[in-house]
């Protein structure tokens, strides 16, 4: 198992496009920015949660409900 950090995320909004820029950082590569429309971006940050949720659950040897 690496003890390496996890990679950074974030997300902003674009001036003047009304987009939501996401980055994202792998620890030692360069940066991505992925320019989303703001239905996208909320589609996204659902699939996000979900799976972060099903990974807490998981990791607690919940198993998929």
């Amino acid at each position: 198992m690496s003890s390496a950090p996890a990679p950074i995320a974030g997300a902003s909004v674009q001036p003047g496009t009304h987009q939501v820029m996401v980055w994202l950082y792998p620890v030692g590569q360069l940066a991505h920015l992925i320019p989303l429309p703001p239905g996208t971006a909320r589609e996204l940050a659902a699939q996000l949660n979900a799976a972060a949720d099903l990974a807490e659950r998981l990791s607690r040897g919940e198993g998929e409900k």
